[in-house]
């Protein structure tokens, strides 16, 4: 719901794994490094073979990330192509419409954004115009439809609808962005039309209707260890256990599941169950006013600052958990915990978890909590767009700590050597 931190069957059949920029994350680009191998073991007839029957593997593209203190662990994007233009967009589970700003855009908004040239030969204008709102239904965009080739990883969606924005409120003014990815469900979209992931699947990209998500920290994941968003498909080495799905509520178009409770230090605080959209566009948890309270109530030395806003320790060591068919998910006291200002006492931090009479007027009936990656960063979440589920399972950060992980790690460095005595043969 992109609600920015204010307070394949075919011969070409992949599972993609697409690391993410992550705004604050440095990442360097090993591409050049994989192509050469890639040549490398396809130059011999048997490696060739060898290649089509294991061209199902996930295929990783290495992305560059952007630093920035101001928006450190705010949001995700990925680098995408429209036609030949490049741009960065956020990937977002809360909203369905893919957009980008337009050249022709004089909002204060597009300063900071690279415009799409509908001068490109492959572009076609559709010429609707189309208004949809974000977060609490203030921050608005205004566009115009086209279709054009979309390509995200090394996957092309040929002739997709997308927006061209060429009016932005100023809520959209400063965060690094050129666009919003929607990856919801399509009948969220207000341009009518599949989106990017739904054309790829009826393009038989792919063998199975899923994408997943494997969020990092960068305030205090230091390896290489990238975020990514897997197309197609899960990766095994990014999780521990078992992925547990959640049925999708209702037909809003959202990913609406049932959270069945909420848990602080292992102690169950039995509000009850609510409706909640799960949202990679969003930084926080937002909860109706008298869940957020309750919450803190149990956060050692929690203030609450107003208006649906707590302050917590910065160091606390308090554990919230969410439970989510009948399994409990624990939330790393370094994500609940987010920046700090001013207004916020000294040693105390803005909590991640926020008050909210309703979350958004269009989405008052339909859900009361909104999860964000304050969650997300401590699961493996997985969308199916044809089950209509949503998965999650323990997420893998310190991967040479797990044994299944190590294992396979370990058995891809046997094969590796195999191929090597192969081509010598």
């Amino acid at each position: 719901m992109s609600l920015f931190a204010s307070v394949k069957f075919s011969s070409q059949s992949f599972v993609t794994n697409i690391p993410l920029i992550k705004n604050g994350y440095n990442v360097i680009t090993t591409e050049k490094e994989c192509k050469e191998k890639t040549d490398f073991y396809t130059k011999k007839p048997i490696l060739r073979k060898l290649k089509i029957l294991t061209n199902n593997e996930p295929e990783i593209i290495k992305l560059i990330g952007l630093s920035d203190e101001e928006y450190v662990d705010i949001f995700y994007m990925s680098p995408i192509k429209i036609g030949d233009q490049e741009f960065r967009v956020l990937l977002d589970t809360g909203s369905a419409d893919f957009w980008v700003d337009s050249n022709k855009c004089e909002s204060k908004a597009c300063n900071k954004s690279r415009g799409f040239d509908e001068t490109s030969k492959s572009f076609f204008n559709l010429g609707e115009s189309i208004f949809t709102a974000y977060g609490s239904g203030e921050s608005i965009v205004g566009m115009i439809s086209g279709k054009d080739d979309v390509t995200i990883g090394n996957i092309t969606a040929k002739n997709q609808t997308f927006g061209r924005a060429i009016i932005k409120t100023d809520d959209f003014f400063g965060p690094p962005i050129d666009g919003i990815l929607g990856m919801s469900l399509n009948s969220l979209s207000k341009l009518k039309a599949p989106n990017v992931f739904s054309t790829l699947i009826e393009q038989n990209k792919f063998l199975e209707p899923i994408f997943s998500f494997y969020l990092r920290r960068s305030k205090s994941d230091k390896d290489n260890n990238f975020a990514t968003l897997t197309l197609g498909g899960v990766d095994k080495e990014k999780f521990s256990g078992d992925i547990v799905n959640n049925k999708v509520i209702g037909e809003s178009g959202f990913w609406v599941i049932n959270l069945e409770d909420v848990l602080i230090d292992k102690n169950n605080l039995k509000i009850g169950k609510r409706k909640a959209i799960i949202d990679t566009g969003s930084t926080f948890i937002f909860t109706p006013f008298e869940d957020a309270k309750k919450i803190h109530e149990k956060i050692k030395d929690s203030i609450n600052m107003g208006d649906g806003n707590f302050a917590i320790p910065c160091n606390t060591t308090s554990v919230v958990s969410l439970q989510f068919n009948g399994i409990v998910y624990d939330i790393d006291p370094r994500d609940l915990s987010t920046n700090s200002d001013s207004s916020i006492p000294k040693g105390f931090c803005a909590s991640g978890i926020l008050g909210t009479e309703t979350i958004s007027n269009s989405i008052a009936k339909t859900a009361e909590w909104l999860i964000g990656n304050v969650f997300l960063k401590n699961v493996y979440s997985v969308f199916n767009t044809k089950e209509k589920t949503v998965g999650f399972a323990p997420s893998v950060h310190d991967w040479w700590l797990n044994k299944q992980v190590f294992l396979n790690w370990i058995t891809a460095q046997y094969y590796s050597k195999l191929l090597l005595i192969l081509y010598d043969l």
